[in-house]
Order: C-alpha cells, then structure tokens, then sequence
C-alpha cells in the first residue's frame, strides 16, 4: 500500500507451523490389575492436542508421601507404566504424568492419582455353623481370615444372607470378629450365608456358602418308663423333651441286650419314627 492505493494480494508463500507444547495427558489411572504390593501400575491418554508436532515420550513423576513431587521416570514411551522400584506395601502413592515434543513439555501435568500398594484381600474361610450358639431363631456364624490380606491389613467382615428363593442382602457391615451371632430370624427355617472380607483397598470375594437352619438340637427325652406287658412285649413311655425350635421328627431307642452292657436299636418292632411313636411321646 503506498500514497496512491493498495496494491494486489501476492501469491500465496510456502507457509511455517507454529509450534508450543503439548496438552497435558488426561485419564490418568491406576491399573487394578497390575498394582500390588510391590509395584504400580499407570495409564493415561495424549492430551487433545499435540502442539503442532507428535508427542515423543512421557514423564512421570511421583510423591511418596513427602507432599513433593519428583521425576520418577523419563522418556517413557506410549501411555502406561509400571514402576520399577521396590515400593513400601500398604503405602499411598501419589502420581502425575507430563506430555513432551519437539517444543518441550506440557505447560502443566495430568491429573493426579493416588494409588495404594495393595490388592483385594482373599475371601475368607471355613464359613461354619456355631451349634453352641445356634437355636430356635438364632443362627451363630464363625470363620477364618483369607490366607493373604492383600497387604493391606483386614478391617472388618460383611456377611450376606437369603432365605428360601429370595436373593442375598447385606445382613451385617463392620464386623470386627471372625464370628457373628444372626438373631431375630424365623424359627426352623433354612438360612443360606456368605461372608466378605475387607482392607482399604475393598471387598474381597464371597466366602462359600453354607446353609444353617435356625433350631439346635434337640434337648434328650427324660428317663424312659418300660411297663412289661407279656414275656415278649413292653411299653416304653417318655415326656418329649424340648425340640430345639424344629418338630420332633423320629427317636432312636435303644435296648439293653441280656449282657447288661451294651444297647442295640430294634427296628422291626420300635423304629421310633411312627406318627403313633410320635404322638405318644
């Protein structure tokens, strides 16, 4: 442009690219299935845009519980790792990533994660019935503890149950004990359990199940009484004693063999399980 007007538009010129540094990575996650107790496992995304040229690697930098960050790793090629050095089990780490190309690194890093070196604890075993425990309306639960914690230390149990077709609810959280005592329930019915165990990275996976009908034992019938009525019969009489929270269904009598010793059952005559057997009693 001079004095006089504006000259015409030039041709257009072979062009420039302007470069600067690359987004930040985002996504940046802890990788269950890699992290345990000695190691972490990190992945992420390539931030939106690249800053006109192609990212070449990956920072990452750590805290380990100091609230500063250093340089854990340069030049670290694609979107995941997984640390190297020996780490503190059941400890909290702290990680955040930064993109770098030709122009230099991301102005600021990706988001932070905060990883536990840990894995979920075994689920626990040998789920029993407590018969010292278990009654009428009353079911008594004891276990044992995984074999391993995960690293993490167990902080308590959740226990799981059902009746009849219904599916499985939360009985019980924050069960301290390796045991538990289920009240309140429906009186010789047949309760099926599972148990959990946790530490603080979660739940770990259901105990085997096991069905406890909620009765005991019944308490022993008294002393019988034996009323000979032939030289080849008698009739034997008892007070029913205490069912345990479940009917009666059959008793086993004994009989004193010509020894005065030792008992045997005598199932052809007395089988005890007859409704006449049963109503007598």
């Amino acid at each position: 442009m001079n004095a006089v007007n504006t000259s015409p538009v030039s041709a257009a010129g072979n062009g420039g690219i302007l470069l600067t540094n690359p987004d930040a990575p985002i996504s940046l996650t802890n990788v269950r299935s890699i992290t345990d107790t000695t190691r972490v496992g990190l992945s992420w995304s390539p931030g939106a845009a690249d800053g006109g040229t192609a990212v070449i690697d990956y920072q990452v930098w750590w805290d380990q519980g100091t609230d500063s960050y250093l340089v854990l790793q340069s030049n670290v090629v694609g979107t995941s790792y997984t640390t190297t050095v020996g780490l503190q089990g059941n400890k909290y780490y702290k990680f955040k990533v930064k993109s770098r190309n030709a122009f230099g690194f991301s102005p600021v890093f990706s988001n932070e994660v905060i990883s536990l070196t840990a894995i979920l604890p075994d689920s626990p075993k040998n789920l029993a019935n407590d018969v010292a425990v278990t009654k009428s309306g009353i079911i008594g639960l004891t276990w044992t503890a995984g074999v391993f914690n995960g690293g993490s230390p167990i902080i308590d149990y959740r226990v799981s149950y059902h009746i009849d077709s219904e599916p499985y609810s939360y009985l019980v959280t924050g069960v301290l004990a390796t045991s538990y005592t289920a009240t309140g329930l429906v009186a010789n019915s047949v309760y099926y359990f599972k148990v959990e165990a946790r530490n603080a990275l979660g739940y770990s996976d259901f105990s085997t199940e096991i069905s406890v009908r909620a009765a005991a034992k019944p308490d022993p019938p008294a002393a019988p009484v034996t009323t000979v009525v032939s030289n080849t019969s008698v009739v034997i009489t008892w007070a029913a004693p205490f069912n345990g929270g479940s009917p009666l269904t059959s008793y086993t009598i004994l009989i004193r063999q010509v020894d005065g010793v030792s008992y045997s059952t005598e199932l052809t005559s007395c089988d005890g399980s007859s409704a006449s057997v049963l109503a007598a009693a």
